[in-house]
């Protein structure tokens, strides 16, 4: 008898985690997406827009010996033309901007910065509190020092051109976003109604889901409109539970911007628990082989990676062309020529890390 009843016991309990495992699988399908859409998000830029830009690599470059050095463009000056923007990475966006919307560029600059009692820098927001963390590496020879902090010219990244922004409302700005103080003047000025378009969306991430009048856009491609230029609304569909193959390192610069993709990745899997089959693969600059590689090793069809240059396109470039259902996230990759063109070329394979994600239940 005693034997039956431990018979029945294990039988009831086996039973009972299978079912409860079925139920799981129900409740977890029934409450979690199973697909994915990014890269819907998008803004238009009207014709004749206003357009304020960071004075690095749009107005000068202070790095630059030449055309745009800071003895021969001062940094509040007004292009007339796209033969006057720097014609690379944030300079380089700038221009098809002009060239498809005919928009007014506006120079973002001056920026003032104060230390902290720990010797930190931080730069104004629009009502004159020092509020966004500026590094050392920011204030370059153009800087005029004061009593307790600096008044920086060649202005780089949304924190050091909030102040400027808010005060002269242009319908877009464009800087760097590299940087947890930059995405978070990014939604400061969103929340003021002002569109903020950053290329170089490493900490964007920060940004996932934000709620604001205006809108926020990473590393997404510009294109010609009916009613002026477009920016993003280049979409890709994701299977929930696909592998992607995530890029990451933990290199310091040059290859840092290289974890662009797993920042964004792990924060959206958090963000909206979505359980996700997320494979990390750690890549540096001109290594997006490995990525390509572990993607073909693993019968995974969508990677998500940063392009820099040719190195970086190449292998990228190849393992989309061998399957149309092959898809590339892009990260931290529009303001270089490389990164842009694979938009392009694969419109319907490449997407960017969109800050408001759609689901399909």
């Amino acid at each position: 008898m005693d034997k039956k009843i431990s018979i029945i016991l294990i039988l009831f309990v086996i039973g009972t985690a299978i079912a409860g495992t079925y139920f799981k699988d129900i409740l977890d399908t029934d409450s979690k997406p199973q697909k994915i859409i990014l890269g819907k998000s998008y803004l238009i830029v009207p014709e004749n827009a206003v357009v304020g830009v960071q004075v690095d690599r749009v107005i000068r470059d202070v790095e630059w010996v030449g055309v745009w050095d800071e003895n021969k463009v001062p940094a509040n000056y007004t292009p007339k033309n796209t033969d006057e923007v720097v014609p690379y990475m944030e300079g380089a966006r700038t221009i098809e901007l002009m060239e498809y919307a005919n928009v007014s560029v506006v120079s973002l600059t001056p920026a003032v910065c104060k230390k902290d009692s720990l010797g930190k820098c931080y730069t104004k927001d629009g009502e004159g509190d020092y509020r966004f963390y500026m590094p050392p590496d920011k204030i370059r020879r153009t800087a005029v020092a004061t009593d307790d902090g600096y008044i920086l010219h060649d202005t780089h990244g949304v924190n050091m051109v909030a102040e400027q922004a808010a005060k002269k409302k242009p319908f877009l700005v464009i800087a760097c976003g590299d940087m947890p103080s930059k995405a978070e003047a990014s939604l400061y000025l969103a929340n003021r109604g002002i569109n903020v378009y950053t290329p170089c969306d490493r900490f964007q991430y920060l940004n996932l889901d934000y709620q604001a009048k205006g809108k926020i856009m990473g590393t997404a491609p510009i294109r010609n409109h009916t009613k002026g230029a477009v920016i993003g609304n280049q979409s890709v569909e994701i299977d929930r539970k696909e592998k992607i193959v995530v890029q990451w390192t933990d290199k310091k610069y040059p290859d840092q911007y290289c974890d662009t993709p797993w920042r964004y990745f792990t924060a959206l899997n958090d963000k909206y628990n979505l359980k996700l089959n997320l494979i990390k693969i750690h890549a540096d600059t001109g290594e997006t082989y490995k990525v390509v590689q572990k993607a073909r090793e693993e019968n995974a069809k969508v990677i998500a990676v940063r392009i820099f240059d040719e190195k970086d396109s190449e292998p990228v470039r190849e393992w989309l062309s061998e399957d149309t259902d092959n898809r590339a996230i892009l990260f931290h990759s529009a303001p270089y020529v490389e990164g842009n063109k694979l938009f392009f070329d694969f419109p319907e394979q490449t997407s960017f890390g969109d800050l408001k994600p759609e689901f399909v239940y």
